[in-house]
């Protein structure tokens, strides 16, 4: 539950550094590629990609996904329409926003 998840966020925040870049623009940092946004919301979800063995569980069917971007996936697939569902300790809608590295 949200022991899980607060563990999970915690692994991102070690896996991503906030830097200034070659133009003075404040970046976050994933120090797995070296990959930069200037959003740390894009960092953090990038850098989950590269945590292994951790996984979220749908609260609305139980499926397991190995990160939180294949659940939001899974979310706008499935559960597309369910408003303000509570899957990692806070409410949020499902929009479609970018890639969502390959989740099936």
């Amino acid at each position: 539950g949200q022991d899980v998840n607060k563990d999970l966020s915690i692994l991102i925040a070690e896996k991503m550094v906030q830097l200034v870049d070659m133009n003075s623009q404040v970046v976050w940092q994933c120090v797995e590629c070296g990959k930069q946004w200037p959003k740390k919301s894009k960092c953090q979800r990038h850098v989950e990609t590269h945590i292994v063995g951790a996984s979220v569980q749908c609260t609305l069917c139980q499926k397991i996904f190995k990160n939180r971007p294949c659940l939001d996936a899974h979310m706008l697939q499935r559960h597309k329409g369910e408003r303000d569902i509570d899957i990692y300790g806070k409410f949020q809608n499902f929009k479609s926003d970018d890639n969502f590295f390959g989740c099936n």
